[in-house]
C-alpha cells in the first residue's frame, strides 16, 4: 500500500467524520480548551445543554459560556479543575453544585484532562462535564433512610420468646417513687 493513498484527503475526512460521530454520541459534555480558556471544539451534548448550536460556543471563554463570569472560576467553594490540571499536569476532578434560591438543583462532575506537548507542558485541557444530580439525589435518599432506620432501631427493643420467636418488647418504665 502506498502511504500517500493511505493518507488521502478522502480517508482523512472519513476518519475525522467517524471521530466526530463518536464524540457526538457521548452523553457527557466534552470540550477542549486552549491555554487561554477558549473553547476550541464542543460535542452535541454540550451544545444541547446550553440550548445552542456548537458554532455559538466555539471561540468563547469557557467561564463566560458555561458560568456567565468574566474570570476563571476560583472561589471558596469551587476551584476550576482546568486551572488545577494546568498546574499539576494531571487529571483533576471537581464537583460543582448549582443552586436556585439557596437550594441545590443540579450537581455536575467536571474532569479536566491535560494534553501535554513534547516538552511536557500543557497545550490544551479537555474538559468532561457530567450531570450527576440523580446519583447525588439517590445518595441523599439513602443517607436519610439509614438515619431514620437507625433512629427506629434505637427506639425498638426485641424479645426472644420460647421457641425462638422474636417479638417487639417495650418495657414500661418502673413507676417513680413519690
Amino acid at each position: 500500500m502506498n502511504i500517500d493513498s493511505y493518507y488521502s484527503p478522502r480517508l482523512i475526512k472519513e476518519s475525522r467524520n467517524k471521530f466526530r460521530s463518536l464524540i457526538d454520541g457521548i452523553d457527557d459534555e466534552i470540550f477542549p480548551l486552549d491555554n487561554d480558556f477558549i473553547i476550541t471544539s464542543v460535542n452535541q451534548a454540550l451544545a444541547r445543554s446550553l440550548g445552542t448550536h456548537p458554532r455559538n460556543v466555539v471561540g468563547r471563554y469557557c467561564y463566560e459560556a458555561l458560568f456567565d463570569t468574566h474570570v476563571p472560576c476560583r472561589n471558596d467553594s469551587f476551584t476550576c479543575p482546568v486551572l488545577l490540571a494546568r498546574e499539576s499536569s494531571q487529571l483533576e476532578t471537581a464537583l460543582q453544585m448549582i443552586e436556585e434560591d439557596g437550594a441545590p438543583t443540579k450537581y455536575l462532575e467536571l474532569k479536566a484532562i491535560p494534553v501535554q506537548n513534547d516538552q511536557g507542558g500543557v497545550d490544551h485541557v479537555i474538559l468532561l462535564r457530567r450531570d450527576i444530580t440523580a446519583q447525588k439525589t439517590t445518595e441523599q435518599q439513602s443517607r436519610d433512610y439509614n438515619e431514620r432506620l437507625a433512629e427506629d432501631i434505637s427506639k425498638a427493643s426485641l424479645q426472644v420468646k420460647e421457641g425462638g420467636q422474636i417479638s417487639p418488647f417495650n418495657p414500661k418504665p418502673a413507676p417513680s417513687p413519690h
